[in-house]
């Protein structure tokens, strides 16, 4: 059961502003939330649907964050205990959540150190490959000397301290100089500016909601890009397919494209004026519509970064997979 909106929303926090009070990624909040670990947390719609929107005393009662969890109903009423007095985690089902959160972020851990031993190991090989080209290019270089000294030998000799040895000798000394440089210049640029490498995780298997694995790429250095899709057949919110394909080698920082169902037909413009950007994007993604950010910051009476305007204006009709354009406040009135 869903339970009333308590009468004031100064304690009540978004997916992403609980997430950054407990300093934990977005996905555990909401999967916290999901759970009913946050026994007070509603949806913003009304109907079991939307953003969530979690009261400041459920991550109290839950032990994430310290603080009074009183006036909000279901609350934990008396102040949270310091660090040396703090109650032990429960033993039931919230335990349960810890230790699948322990794991996951060891597996994290663990699958960074990987990609790491991976970047060393590739590293190792081009230094290797530059120092048998540098011995070859030595070895080719004293066969040729040698080759010329026995040449010298059996041409007639001629005058000690000549310009003509002095010449050719100038020229040995320049060439191995000019190899050792060139071999210098390429394993510096190999070795420093080759950009970090990552893995791209399998975002398709099973066809999941888009927001079991909107966070994963961003765990090994990735940027999600989510584009929406008509798709009558499937599920909305499946997961349809990625770009880059799992598996696949890329630079740190790179997009990964997230291919997800809308469904088919109309919708209209949710009205999240007023809003962050996060949690506008995800109610418009809730409703299959694609998010576009207009990066200049425009006047309004609305909060600095928060959502100004939209377009097309909240209420339009659009096709699923539409695209909607949102603009930010610059927390400066707008001229009359």
């Amino acid at each position: 059961m869903t339970p009333a909106r308590p009468p004031s929303d100064a304690d009540i926090l978004s997916i992403s502003e609980a997430a950054k009070e407990c300093s934990l990624s977005r996905s555990t909040i909401r999967r916290f939330a999901a759970r009913d670990r946050f026994p007070n947390a509603y949806r913003a719609n009304g109907n079991g649907s939307g953003p969530w929107r979690i009261p400041r005393a459920d991550l109290v009662a839950a032990g994430l964050i310290e603080g009074e969890g009183a006036g909000i109903p279901g609350g934990s009423g008396p102040t949270s205990p310091g660090p040396e007095k703090r109650a032990p985690l429960p033993l039931g089902p919230a335990s349960d959540v810890e230790v699948v959160e322990v794991l996951h972020q060891l597996h994290a851990r663990l699958h960074d150190i990987e990609v790491r031993v991976a970047r060393l190991d590739q590293r190792a090989d081009v230094n290797d490959t530059l120092t048998a080209g540098q011995a070859r290019a030595i070895e080719e270089l004293t066969v040729d000397m040698e080759s010329l000294g026995r040449t010298r030998s059996r041409s007639p000799r001629r005058p000690r301290g000549s310009a003509r040895s002095r010449w050719s000798l100038n020229i040995t000394f320049l060439v191995i100089i000019a190899i050792v440089i060139g071999g210098l210049y390429v394993f510096t640029r190999l070795g420093d500016d080759t950009p970090p490498q990552a893995t791209v995780p399998d975002l398709v298997d099973g066809n999941p909601p888009v927001g079991d694995v909107l966070d994963l790429p961003d765990e090994v250095g990735l940027d999600a890009v989510v584009q929406f899709t008509e798709s009558p057949d499937t599920t909305v919110g499946s997961v349809l397919a990625q770009d880059p394909e799992a598996g696949a080698r890329v630079d740190e920082g790179s997009d990964v494209t997230i291919v997800v169902s809308a469904g088919q037909g109309e919708v209209d413009v949710p009205d999240v004026i007023g809003e962050s950007f996060d949690d506008a994007r995800e109610q418009l993604w809730f409703n299959g519509l694609n998010v576009e950010r207009n990066e200049d910051r425009i006047p309004s009476d609305e909060d600095v970064n928060t959502v100004a305007r939209l377009d097309p204006e909240p209420g339009t009709t659009l096709d699923r997979a539409g695209t909607v354009t949102v603009f930010l406040s610059n927390g400066e009135a707008p001229e009359l």
